[in-house]
């Protein structure tokens, strides 16, 4: 009964926040209003759409990603906040949360009726949007998704933050091929930190031959890293 107030006081008082609302008093209010998403995913995913702060749609986004996997209604709701606007700033702070929710994790369900609408965004004339979706639809499985990754990370062209985003999420996903991608980055001397730091995952010779041959020519900052990688296995710690 408590938190039937709460929502009911919650639906009413944040579609009239201003856009430019102090952050801190959004947290506060997100302090409130957390156990209710949880409690109310349907009614927390129309809160997001209504929200004007940035934050607090982020927030409601991302509570509701790490509610999918023991809770099927927050993912429908999540993906119905995601079909509920054209409007680019929305969506992306809705993705943003989304996948700010479910870093880190190495596959997760994707909810009925996610994969429809992830293509749609994959294909928004925003590049900001379509990565983000791509990001998501990655992490929920999607093949496509995983290869236009894969694709950005091995481009020069595409922005380091993008190139970067992407090497997090496929290290979290670890598809087939993506030791071979590391390596050539390690190769051609880009995102040379990011990829020293996901290469140990993989149990393969090529690695520590491969950190080796580098090692001369990396910067000084980057030794360290670089010798972490190596003693990471017993077998990659014997080349030294």
């Amino acid at each position: 009964a408590a938190l039937d107030r709460q929502i009911a006081t919650w639906e009413a008082m944040v579609p009239v926040l201003a856009e430019n609302s102090d952050p801190n008093l959004v947290r506060l209010i997100w302090y409130g209003l957390q156990p209710c998403v949880t409690a109310y995913p349907g009614e927390a995913g129309r809160l997001a759409v209504a929200a004007r702060p940035r934050l607090l749609r982020q927030f409601i986004a991302r509570r509701l990603a790490e509610d999918m996997s023991s809770n099927p209604a927050a993912g429908a709701a999540l993906f119905a906040s995601l079909g509920q606007s054209t409007e680019p700033v929305l969506l992306l702070d809705l993705l943003a949360g989304a996948n700010r929710g479910l870093a880190g994790l190495s596959a997760v369900a994707a909810p009925e009726g996610a994969t429809a609408r992830l293509r749609e965004l994959m294909g928004s004339s925003f590049p900001t949007v379509r990565h983000a979706a791509t990001l998501l639809a990655a992490t929920l499985g999607g093949s496509s998704a995983i290869v236009a990754l894969r694709r950005d990370l091995s481009d020069s062209a595409v922005p380091e933050d993008t190139r970067r985003a992407a090497l997090e999420r496929l290290a979290a996903l670890r598809p087939a091929g993506l030791i071979d991608d590391l390596l050539a980055l390690l190769r051609s001397g880009q995102l040379l930190d990011a990829a020293l730091r996901a290469l140990p995952a993989f149990d393969d010779p090529r690695v520590a031959k491969a950190i080796i041959a580098v090692f001369p020519s990396l910067p000084r900052a980057l030794h360290g890293t670089a010798i972490e990688a190596l003693v990471s296995r017993a077998d990659s710690a014997r080349a030294l």
